[in-house]
């Protein structure tokens, strides 16, 4: 069963998702979708999630986000999520595409604590920029490579195959010898 922020990340998803744009990404490094654009998207997507939540947080403020989505969200993760933006400020929104699970009460907690709201855009697309050059980056050499990593793949398959059928070929010669120093009928 699902915690309270898979809860709400689910709920919540904003733009295409770490998972969608990591499949984009591989379509492009494939040359199905235009690179620049992938990225624009992904990252553009991520930013207006971002925003979107700081704002429903800075106009149900603090009360208002705690009565309203603690349903959802798990009054502890609101509370560390207000707590990391209290001590780090904007520095957490700089940080938070790369602490998954806690994103959406990050940006919940930097609208009703309120960070202003330039800093913050400014940070989460910043935040946006570094983590798809990491995510959109791999999804772009997983698509150039996927040959080659299925090759990888395939070998890794085949190893493991072999391995079992030594671990089963062992397993019966082990029983095949007890049977024989034992008896049939275990005497």
């Amino acid at each position: 069963m699902p915690d309270a922020r898979e809860r709400v990340e689910k709920w919540g998803r904003r733009g295409p998702g770490d998972v969608g744009g990591g499949v984009r990404a591989a379509l492009g490094g494939r040359g199905r979708l235009l690179r620049p654009v992938t990225f624009a998207a992904v990252t553009l997507g991520s930013w207006c999630g971002f925003m979107a939540y700081y704002l429903v947080g800075r106009w149900l403020g603090q009360s208002g986000v705690h009565g309203w989505l603690g349903r959802w969200i798990a009054p502890e993760a609101l509370q560390r999520g207000e707590l990391w933006v209290r001590r780090y400020g904007h520095w957490v929104v700089l940080a938070n595409r790369m602490l998954p699970g806690a994103r959406s009460v990050i940006s919940l907690a930097a609208g009703f604590a309120g960070l202003r709201a330039d800093m913050v855009a400014g940070m989460a697309l910043l935040s946006g920029l570094l983590w798809n050059v990491l995510l959109v980056g791999g999804g772009f050499w997983v698509g150039e490579e996927w040959q080659r990593l299925l090759q990888v793949l395939h070998a890794y398959s085949r190893a493991v195959a072999v391995a079992g059928a030594v671990v089963v070929v062992l397993l019966l010669l082990r029983c095949w010898r007890r049977r024989e120093r034992t008896g049939p009928t275990g005497a």
